[in-house]
């Protein structure tokens, strides 16, 4: 019985830290042409996207910056 409640509290502790280490998760910012390496598309298209608002970027260090944060899926929690 304690073996068993054992188990069950390391299955209860590895998913607590697997949805910690998603949360602490650092900020990926990637270029227009790293970006389009990463979603296999081509450059034109990343920019064409970030006119039309699709893709979210930032000019804060030059070059246009893309936060990979916006590609993540959105998890759903059971309340």
């Amino acid at each position: 019985m304690i073996e068993q409640d054992i188990s069950d509290l390391k299955g209860q502790i590895a998913t607590l830290t697997n949805a910690v280490n998603k949360i602490n998760r650092p900020e990926r910012w990637l270029t227009p042409a790293e970006c389009a390496e990463e979603l296999h598309v081509t450059r034109n298209t990343v920019y064409i996207k970030i006119r039309k608002g699709k893709i979210y970027a930032t000019r804060r260090l030059g070059e246009p910056r893309i936060p990979m944060s916006q590609f993540y899926k959105k998890e759903e929690r059971d309340e």
